[in-house]
């Protein structure tokens, strides 16, 4: 069979070269739908389910070396088992015992169709731009053909508005691009005529958007290419949305730790403590919020407590690994969540939570003695953007030139990192 690649819940054509024979059974992996009626290659019969194997398969009438066959592919292929068989079934028998002759093949691979979205991401902005970008795949196209009539679905996630006011596409100007808005808020459907889809290339489009007061849940965009009789050819059904930063409060917690070899030693285990996920969730866990909602923006190894002269007596290394990190949470106003981190068990809910955790994710665990919070929580406001501008140096073909970004900050922040 040809090398092929299809969206789950698509319909492409399957192909390759086969012996025309009789009783020449084809049978799909588990969850593959055979479109009937049988085509462009005939079948005499198909079967929902090949001798109890789960596959449905049809019995092909072949009229050269070369099939095809239209089907509609799975949300997910079955144990891994993308493996498509073909057999002519001994006289007399429906299953591949003693059969005349027999071939299997798996060169077709579910993939989503390569999509993104791009807008900006601040709340409750009104017709902000959408930009939409997808490239169907050519198993899609080879069905689309040159066809005069084709579709394309958007569907924002809950709390986004579409909008089709400004909407402007890649396609040339002969293209007809009809923008309609519907049945719901953040679906819109573009009806494509008079253009060849398989000559585009990459499709752009751009829509107006309303964005919500914060992330919703699932954050996920979908996008598929239907044909004129609405099947599905070509999909990406989760296409990340952009993150809408949220006020959020910065502060910072000092871990007291003892008996570590040295402050370097001490710098290496928070760093990968904060990279492996182990801090932000340790932090998430004590504030009783998300960890999608904290954020870690350094870490910093001191040696020496307020207690050192006592445990250096001793002969204890001592000293305090400080942790900088900001959080929010849709649930919880910022106020309570400040007064959480302050005086609301924080300190302790972090110092019992950061051993088994750092254990889990295969790390030394630090005696860590006690926590604080030194200072107040500071509220921070997420980045204000305005009059975004490119430039670049040289417009000329085949040079080679500096860009530089220009962007207005309407109110200052921490929260960029470069």
């Amino acid at each position: 069979m040809a090398a092929q690649v299809g969206a789950p819940g698509t319909q492409i054509q399957v192909s390759g070269d086969i012996q025309v024979v009789d009783d020449l059974w084809l049978l799909a992996p588990v969850g593959v739908v055979i479109v009937s009626p049988c085509s462009p290659t005939p079948c005499s019969d198909i079967t929902q389910d090949f001798n109890g194997t789960g596959r449905q398969a049809a019995l092909l009438l072949p009229t050269s070396e070369r099939f095809g066959l239209r089907v509609e592919l799975p949300a997910s292929w079955d144990s891994g088992r993308n493996d498509w068989v073909a057999v002519v079934p001994a006289q007399g028998r429906l299953d591949g015992v003693k059969a005349k002759m027999w071939a299997s093949d798996n060169s077709v691979s579910l993939r989503a169709m390569p999509a993104s979205v791009t807008y900006p991401a601040v709340a409750l902005t009104f017709s902000v731009d959408l930009a939409v970008s997808l490239s169907p795949g050519a198993a899609a196209l080879a069905l689309l053909g040159s066809a005069s009539q084709s579709y394309i679905q958007v569907q924002a996630p809950v709390g986004y508005t579409l909008r089709c006011g400004g909407f402007r596409s890649s396609l040339p100007d002969s293209a007809r691009v009809d923008c309609q808005v519907g049945p719901g808020p953040g679906e819109a459907v573009l009806g494509i005529s008079n253009v060849d889809l398989n000559a585009a290339g990459t499709l752009h489009f751009s829509f107006g958007l309303d964005t919500p007061a914060a992330d919703p849940s699932p954050n996920l965009f979908s996008i598929a290419l239907r044909d004129a009789s609405n099947v599905t050819l070509d999909a990406a059904m989760a296409v990340p949305g952009m993150h809408i930063p949220q006020a959020r409060v910065e502060a910072f917690v000092s871990l007291l730790v003892v008996d570590f070899e040295n402050v370097a030693r001490l710098q290496a285990w928070g760093e990968a403590a904060q990279e492996l996920g182990v801090l932000r969730g340790s932090i998430a866990a004590a504030l009783n919020i998300g960890e999608e909602g904290v954020s870690v923006d350094y870490v910093q190894a001191v040696l020496g407590i307020s207690d050192a002269r006592r445990l250096q007596s001793s002969g204890v290394v001592a000293g305090q690994l400080q942790v900088n990190f900001s959080a929010y949470s849709n649930l919880v106003q910022l106020a309570e969540l400040s007064d959480r981190i302050v005086v609301g068990g924080f300190a302790a809910g972090l110092q019992s939570e950061l051993g088994p955790r750092a254990i889990a994710a295969g790390l030394v665990e630090l005696q860590v003695t006690g926590a604080s919070v030194p200072a107040t929580p500071v509220p921070s406001q997420p980045p204000n953007v305005t009059t975004p501008t490119l430039r670049w140096s040289s417009a000329d073909a085949n040079s080679t030139g500096t860009v530089s970004v220009n962007l207005i900050f309407q109110r200052s922040t921490s929260a960029i990192r470069i």
